[in-house]
């Protein structure tokens, strides 16, 4: 992935395009995590309204039907979750292969090749 982040790079500018493709990866993983989160918990409140604290109660008083239901409720909401993250996959997909758009480098006369790594 780096290689396509600094592909068509100018040599001076490599390091700047590698640490921007770190950047975003770490803000992507950041936002995608907290969009799966908010995702995942309002699919299950909407199951059973504080799912995650109707679990927790349930274990603590031993009431069996409680977990039972506070259990379906999170399954529901993390299922709600993987699957919008599939699509969101599917959507990047769509949006990656037409846009990336890297050949074969040719070494320029003059200039030393970059090495990554």
């Amino acid at each position: 992935m780096t290689l396509g982040a600094v592909s068509g790079v100018g040599h001076q500018d490599t390091g700047v395009a590698s640490a921007l493709l770190n950047t975003a990866q770490q803000i992507g993983g950041a936002l995608g995590l907290a969009v799966l989160s908010t995702i995942s918990t309002s699919a299950a409140n909407d199951k059973l309204p504080d799912a995650a604290s109707s679990l927790f109660r349930g274990l603590a008083t031993q009431d069996l039907p409680l977990v039972a239901k506070a259990g379906e409720a999170l399954t529901r909401g993390y299922t709600t979750a993987f699957i919008a993250s599939g699509a969101m996959f599917l959507g990047g997909l769509a949006v990656t292969f037409p846009a990336i758009n890297a050949g074969k480098q040719e070494h320029t006369e003059g200039t030393a090749p970059v090495h990554m790594g």
